[in-house]
């Protein structure tokens, strides 16, 4: 490793793949591993960073939800990160399913913005994919996707979309996102090998609860028609800035695929 790797991921964004991979790889070169939303307070957050600057030992932060601390400018240069993105589209599906029956905590705690009842309890109420869609892009989807769009890269980070990950069977990204992190030859064999040994398209693993749809882009079919121009209103603009086709654009590459 030639600088520390910072990770950075949101919810229904492969936070659990990148955490699997990171952490196994930590474990397998001996370097620390610090789960940063392990850390409640913001202020010693930013204080592990700034410490790892100032030392000499490497180190790998995996930072899943909110914002990534900010970094002194003097240090960045120190520091190299991935920062994964997803298809809003995906995103929405991925969550008005999930939320169903996740056992995460924040699920399950009484809101007032849905008359004392849980997010999923409210979820559950819809009986349709349409109202369930609809809910997540008011909602927790929604923030997400901000959260996605807003964030201050601090000239660390590099985009890379989950989706390409999950199309990498020859592992040439894979390899080069590996080679932007700073890791040497002597690093790279067993960072390849997690990233085959926990993905989906290798083989090595069944569905699992946080990855529901293996196909790489299933909106396409699934996301509800009449929901499109709501989702062009409201996040259009963050798609197409995220580098993922228009609405219209990818229906149309679609149509032309089935009937070609």
């Amino acid at each position: 490793m030639k600088y520390h790797i910072a990770v950075k991921t949101h919810h229904k964004t492969g936070t659990n793949w990148m955490n699997n991979i990171f952490e196994g790889f930590a474990n397998r070169v001996g370097v620390e591993y610090i789960h940063l939303s392990q850390v409640k307070d913001i202020q010693e957050r930013k204080e592990l960073l700034e410490q790892a600057a100032q030392g000499k030992e490497y180190k790998i932060f995996f930072h899943p939800y909110g914002r990534f601390p900010k970094v002194r400018i003097k240090n960045r240069m120190k520091f190299r990160g991935v920062h994964v993105v997803r298809d809003p589209r995906d995103m929405i599906l991925s969550s008005a399913k999930y939320h169903q029956w996740s056992d995460e905590a924040w699920l399950h705690e009484p809101d007032e913005k849905f008359d004392g009842k849980t997010y999923q309890q409210a979820l559950n109420e819809l009986k349709t994919l349409d109202e369930q869609v609809l809910f997540e892009m008011n909602n927790s989807a929604a923030h997400h996707i901000n959260m996605m769009h807003n964030f201050d890269a601090q000239n660390i980070f590099f985009n890379i979309k989950f989706e390409e990950m999950r199309r990498d069977i020859d592992l040439m990204l894979w390899h080069r996102i590996l080679l932007r992190l700073g890791l040497e030859a002597v690093d790279l064999a067993p960072a390849m090998e997690l990233f085959v040994q926990n993905s989906i398209q290798f083989g090595k693993l069944k569905k699992t609860s946080h990855i529901q749809d293996t196909s790489v882009l299933p909106w396409v079919r699934k996301f509800p028609k009449s929901q499109l121009p709501i989702f062009d209103e409201k996040f259009g603009k963050i798609t197409r800035d995220l580098g993922y086709p228009a609405t219209s654009e990818a229906m149309t590459d679609a149509k032309m695929t089935e009937t070609a």
